[in-house]
């Protein structure tokens, strides 16, 4: 195959006219954005993980952006966190300005916290758009960038779209796309067009716009299909600590279709395998896959396929069955990242780290739980998600009408406390009734897999219950009324580094006593708020915000 710098000349396509430059030492330099969703799954940051990866061992490659091209309030915080994590933070986020795709993620709301970025959204950032025709029209000249494209087209939809002299730059979106961009690699429809179908149909506007047009801008795209990528794997090295790795925290995190189908706790690699493409074409693992080809697009079934006539822009790689020697390459390569990064403190100056910060807030303003937001998968059940509890200073709550409702987290190692310091913060907290039983606010807590519990008893008295074995209950429990109906109340349990655990209800403490260095018992049950995990002491009323930091003991101002 003919070879020039790092990127081959595809058989069939244009020649790469002035992609590659002379760099400052002599050399040529490489181009690269990223086009990423950062929505339902984690393969999103792998993927730039290997991007990272890449451009951090070879000076040569340069990445010039990287855009989002979901409506999730939290991917371009999420992919800002994590270039800071790994000191690129130089390279410009553009955030999707547009409504079509998924609102929510899990783990691109946590990234984004934990490493110093929670309280920003996509509204903080500039559009994709400007972000792309700034980037695209600072290249050297001559020079053209490859556009890596892991989610709906939203971005690049909106960007070709731009008229001439928007920001500033006499050059329309099309224009700028036709002179600068010299190769689209996307990760794309399911060629065998079965269900669910991801990125291209997930933005009917999108798909069908360059698949019309795709001659009109004569930019060659390589496609590698959802479907053709399942069985393929990759993923971080277990021994990677998700606390200080930005990509670890993404796999830890996900709550997805890609959770169930793992090989030993790796993922599809859907995302991965696009930017790896895009990276080493002329990998010989890719020769016998690539094929030239048409698409269309089917305007009834919503479907971007594959036609069988060569339309000269189009080249599609078929995997066809198991090549698991793809995935042991991805995994090898992205398992070097940890030697390039450089750790960032997280969110707190202390060396702690955050582990949980859930709102309940309903990401369009609605009162349909499905909206919640928070940074782990939730279950929410017979509760509802509330938008007037003025208490609380007028954001949305959950609110549980009678004995029962809940939202529940899987278990993770997050909410492992072990022996060390830890708080837990609950705002806005108001009882309808302290009728009957004890009211649990929050817990992990099942039979003889007990772990911890902060409950309100009937006569008004908070109490935080441990356990070191999974069965006996430690108890810490204040004097009896300080709580009442009606009244919302900021409540704070803290273990400080010398094993003292307080209580604090709006700020005062209200109960303090050493429980020495014990470990707590690391249960395997689900965390839930509002109703233990045994299905009793249902809480009645609402709750604004739960936050869980471990490694902290952050006593209340």
């Amino acid at each position: 195959m003919a070879q020039h710098g790092h990127m081959p000349i595809i058989p069939g396509f244009p020649a790469p006219v002035g992609r590659l430059v002379s760099g400052e030492a002599g050399g040529s330099l490489s181009y690269f954005v990223l086009s990423t969703d950062v929505a339902t799954d984690c393969d999103d940051l792998a993927a730039l993980g290997i991007l990272v990866r890449a451009i951090r061992q070879d000076p040569s490659k340069r990445l010039i952006a990287v855009v989002t091209d979901s409506p999730v309030p939290w991917a371009a915080p999420a992919i800002k966190a994590a270039l800071e994590a790994y000191d690129l933070a130089d390279i410009p986020v553009g955030a999707y300005k547009g409504a079509t795709g998924p609102t929510t993620s899990t783990y691109a709301a946590n990234v984004a916290y934990m490493w110093g970025h929670g309280g920003e959204t996509r509204n903080d950032y500039p559009s994709a758009s400007t972000v792309l025709r700034t980037a695209l029209n600072a290249l050297p000249e001559g020079a053209k960038a490859t556009v890596i494209t892991v989610g709906m087209q939203g971005a690049l939809y909106e960007f070709v779209q731009s008229a001439a002299a928007a920001d500033g730059i006499a050059a329309t979106g099309a224009e700028l796309f036709s002179d600068r961009v010299q190769l689209v690699v996307n990760q794309g429809p399911n060629w065998a067009n079965t269900a669910p179908r991801y990125n291209w149909e997930q933005n009917e506007p999108a798909a069908q716009h360059f698949t019309i047009n795709a001659a009109t801008y004569g930019v060659p795209w390589v496609i590698l299909p959802a479907d053709e990528a399942d069985t393929v794997f990759t993923g971080p090295p277990v021994g990677w600590s998700q606390y200080n790795n930005p990509v670890k925290r993404a796999f830890a995190l996900s709550s997805s279709q890609l959770t169930p189908a793992t090989i030993d706790g790796k993922r599809q690699a859907w995302d991965p395998l696009t930017v790896y493409y895009a990276l080493f074409p002329e990998n010989p693992i890719w020769a016998w896959h690539r094929e030239r080809c048409s698409v269309s697009y089917d305007t009834g079934a919503n479907t971007v396929t594959k036609g069988a006539a060569e339309s000269g822009l189009f080249s599609w790689i078929n995997l066809n069955g198991t090549d698991a020697a793809i995935g042991d390459e991805l995994s090898a390569y992205l398992a070097g990242l940890d030697s390039y990064q450089t750790p960032a403190a997280p969110f707190h100056a202390n060396a702690g780290y955050a582990v949980l910060d859930f709102p309940f807030e309903g990401a369009d303003g609605s009162t349909t739980t499905n909206d919640i937001t928070v940074t782990r998968a939730a279950t929410v059940s017979g509760a509802t998600i509330e938008n007037d509890f003025a208490e609380d200073g007028g954001t949305t709550s959950l609110y549980i009408p009678t004995a029962g409702g809940y939202a529940q987290l899987v278990d993770s190692a997050d909410w492992h406390f072990g022996s060390a310091p830890f708080t837990i913060q609950l705002r806005g907290v108001r009882f309808s009734s302290l009728a009957t039983l004890s009211k649990t606010l929050i817990n992990q807590w099942l039979g003889n897999l007990k772990s911890w519990a902060l409950e309100a008893s009937t006569a008004g008295a908070l109490g935080f219950y441990f356990s070191v074995d999974g069965a006996a209950a430690i108890s810490n429990v204040t004097a009896t009324g300080i709580v009442t109906t009606g009244v919302s109340y900021d409540i704070d349990v803290v273990r400080t580094a010398s094993n003292d655990l307080k209580i604090f209800l709006d700020g005062v403490q209200v109960y303090t006593g050493n429980i020495g260095a014990v470990s707590f018992f690391n249960s395997t049950t689900t965390m839930r708020v509002g109703y233990r995990s045994d299905s009793v002491n249902g809480f009645t009323g609402y709750i604004g915000s739960a936050r869980l930091l471990k490694g902290i003991a952050e006593i209340p101002a």
